[in-house]
């Protein structure tokens, strides 16, 4: 499991953003998603969690709404800084 602030850009940006790297970043916010709600660092479902890259200026974040135990690396929303869905 990662440990906090552990998360680490794995992604290539060639034109656009490699969803199948970003798989890896997205399935990495999955695993640190449950035990940080665990630790009391949300409430609820209605706290996010996310993660910059800023060389490729994409963040994938959780979902409000979605249990934190259940949720899935497809459940990650990808998006720029202008609100661009990736």
């Amino acid at each position: 499991m990662a440990a906090w602030g552990a998360l680490t850009p794995r992604c290539i940006f060639e034109r656009g953003v490699d969803m199948d790297q970003l798989y890896d970043v997205k399935k990495e916010i999955c695993e640190v998603a449950f035990p940080a709600y665990q630790e009391g660092m949300f409430a609820g479902t209605s706290g996010n969690l996310s993660y910059y890259d800023p060389e490729l200026d994409v963040m994938c974040i959780t979902p409000s709404g979605v249990s934190y135990r259940t949720m899935k690396p497809e459940d990650i929303m990808v998006i720029k800084l202008d609100g661009t869905v990736v």
